[in-house]
């Protein structure tokens, strides 16, 4: 009976973790990140328990330390400027964005976020490194455990405004008010809980496009909000596998929202909701 329950309990395991490799991978593929075939093999050995988290950021790190400085390019950055003046967050004369590493090369600066904040995510799942209270702290702190290793500005809210095609995202001086009036009727409506899975799936859409359009941080929005929106779907008893949803279909959903339609979106959100804890 015993071997026949640690069958199961590793069954379980092996099953968990891939929901959470390909979950938090395609997390990524929304941002149109991959990580490398060297961070995956690392990251799958951090998820089986073969090694911690420190060593496995050590050895997805070091793979970059030889290639930090390279040639300068301005093709990494997602968002159009209302005006032409350069952002104070990329090297002069670029639209890189300046980060810990010093890495001024666009390619090599999306491969390192991909590795890094893959691992991270992981984290957040695994261990649940980071917990709050769903309001606008336990967002930043999430965005700064995500970005720790990668950014200066993790963790802090946005100093210059920014768009992307014709949407134009929150005014930064409105930045703070606006998320904390959205995360306090987040809390009127009791964070969700004692829903069902389709009201659920109604609601967090509404405030993943509402968190998305305010886009409180210069660069890791998306990733950001998935993760807040995940950790809510897990307080009030749902499972989310963002791997169950397509990239388009995502892109598209989160298109309509911005016009206050958000039914494509809870559509993706009830896809996602893999399944219910037990």
């Amino acid at each position: 009976m015993i071997a026949v329950s640690e069958a199961i309990d590793a069954t379980k395991a092996i099953a968990e973790n891939t929901r959470i490799s390909a979950s938090v991978k395609a997390s990524l593929v929304f941002e149109g990140l991959t990580p490398s075939a060297g961070a995956d093999e690392v990251g799958a050995e951090y998820l089986e328990g073969k090694i911690t988290s420190t060593e496995a950021m050590a050895r997805i790190t070091a793979r970059y330390a030889p290639s930090f400085k390279n040639n300068k390019s301005s093709d990494f950055a997602e968002y159009d400027h209302k005006d032409t003046k350069q952002s104070i967050y990329c090297y002069p004369g670029t639209n890189v964005l300046k980060n810990k590493a010093g890495i001024v090369d666009a390619d090599a600066l999306a491969d390192f976020e991909a590795d890094v904040s893959m691992l991270r995510l992981f984290e957040l799942e695994t261990n649940q490194a980071v917990k709050g209270k769903f309001g606008a702290t336990h967002l930043k702190r999430i965005h700064q455990h995500i970005f720790q290793d990668i950014y200066p500005f993790a963790g802090r809210y946005r100093f210059e405004d920014i768009s992307k095609g014709s949407t134009l995202f929150c005014k930064s001086e409105f930045i703070d008010e606006n998320l904390i009036r959205l995360l306090q009727e987040l809390a009127k409506d009791k964070y969700l809980t004692n829903l069902i899975k389709e009201q659920y799936a109604g609601r967090a859409a509404y405030y993943l496009a509402e968190i998305n359009i305010i886009h409180p941080f210069r660069e890791g929005n998306g990733r950001t909000t998935r993760e807040f929106i995940r950790q809510l779907a897990f307080h009030s008893g749902y499972v989310i596998n963002w791997s169950l949803i397509h990239k388009d279909a995502l892109f598209n959903a989160t298109i309509a929202a911005v016009n206050k339609d958000y039914s494509p979106l809870s559509a993706c959100i009830l896809k996602a909701c893999e399944n219910v804890l037990i």
